[in-house]
């Protein structure tokens, strides 16, 4: 269970990674890739994704031996007892109050530098476009496609993370408040799950170069087993009529 756990957390963290990605290559490929940028980003991914690996450790390490912690748990919030049963018994990360402060620093501290990181690179895109604009050094068909660019990631970036964050923060404004409610925990965890398929589909609609390879793909698949339906269909017929005849 601690594995599954420090899972689902490091995934949360991965995809906050990966999104700064998005921009940092965008930037790096238009306007630093002969800069001392060329290596610097090298360490920066290390010291980015080390980050959301190591992130959930110590919270790991520390969860505590889960009889004692469900009896503390269900002595501090005892409406989640009827949630507890032999077959699926609640999972206890953390129940002592100092522990669970450290994890909300830790968790102030991943979300600010995820925050200053994403927008430091949204604000040198910008900058740096909107310079290029200005001093004429890049096409306006290329300036033209990168802002169409920018605003499909934005689309494809702010619905997903408003899926994720919404849940986020009601669940830890409840956790200061030291409010248990398992109803919302069930509803956050169910809108998080569908982060996958949103930020797909947003990324095949708002992308047509994936849009149009998928409709390659799938409708050249499509109309392949078509053809050989139907080719099956006229030999069967053909088959019928012959015996028929």
């Amino acid at each position: 269970m601690k594995l599954q756990v420090y899972m689902m957390v490091t995934q949360i963290m991965m995809v906050a990674v990966a999104t700064i990605a998005i921009f940092e290559n965008r930037f790096f490929l238009l306007f630093a890739e002969n800069t001392f940028w060329r290596h610097g980003r090298k360490f920066f991914y290390v010291i980015n994704y080390s980050l959301a690996l190591s992130y959930f450790l110590p919270t790991v390490v520390q969860i505590p031996d889960q009889d004692l912690a469900r009896k503390e748990i269900f002595k501090m919030y005892p409406s989640i007892i009827h949630f507890d049963s032999p077959s699926r018994p609640i999972y206890v990360v953390a129940y002592d109050m100092e522990i669970r402060e450290w994890i909300g620093y830790r968790q102030l501290i991943s979300l600010g530098i995820v925050i200053v990181q994403g927008a430091t690179f949204l604000i040198l895109l910008h900058f740096n476009i909107w310079k290029s604009t200005k001093n004429m050094t890049m096409s306006e068909t290329t300036l033209r496609l990168q802002k169409v660019f920018l605003r499909a990631v934005y689309m494809q970036i702010a619905i997903p993370a408003t899926i994720m964050i919404i849940p986020q923060i009601i669940m830890n404004i409840l956790g200061y408040l030291y409010l248990m409610s398992p109803e919302m925990n069930s509803i956050s965890y169910m809108l998080m799950s569908v982060h996958g398929v949103s930020a797909t589909l947003i990324m095949l609609y708002f992308h047509a170069p994936y849009r149009e390879f998928c409709q390659k793909v799938f409708c050249k698949k499509a109309r392949i087993l078509n053809g050989i339906g139907s080719n099956q269909y006229v030999e069967t017929t053909a088959s019928n009529v012959v015996l028929a005849g």
